[in-house]
């Protein structure tokens, strides 16, 4: 992860929390509702549907949105928003800031 902005920081230091409280397929269902199209192609929708376990799943889907853009960073913010993960959003936009602010240092 060289040379990776906020987001994408942020992403792995809150991934065991979303790890444990995320439903993968839940999120999925609300992105296609929310973003016709979403973030995610069909083939990362199976690949991360794929994984046995639901940790896996979330492991999976954050390894994905990290080669992303930002834009699909904060619609996944937003969708946990949506989705009643307000803390779990809370912590990733801090934790975004503070990666943002340590890379300017």
């Amino acid at each position: 992860m060289a040379d990776s902005s906020g987001w994408q920081k942020a992403l792995y230091r809150v991934r065991p929390q979303l790890e444990e409280k995320v439903n993968v397929e839940h999120i999925i269902s609300s992105l296609h509702e929310a973003v016709p199209g979403g973030f995610l192609t069909s083939r990362e929708e199976k690949d991360i549907i794929s994984q046995t376990l639901d940790f896996q799943k979330v492991r999976r889907l954050v390894e994905i949105l990290a080669t992303k853009d930002e834009k699909a960073f904060n619609t996944f913010v937003a969708l946990l928003k949506t989705i009643g993960q307000e803390e779990l959003a809370d912590e990733l936009e801090s934790a975004a800031k503070e990666g943002n602010i340590h890379r300017h240092i």
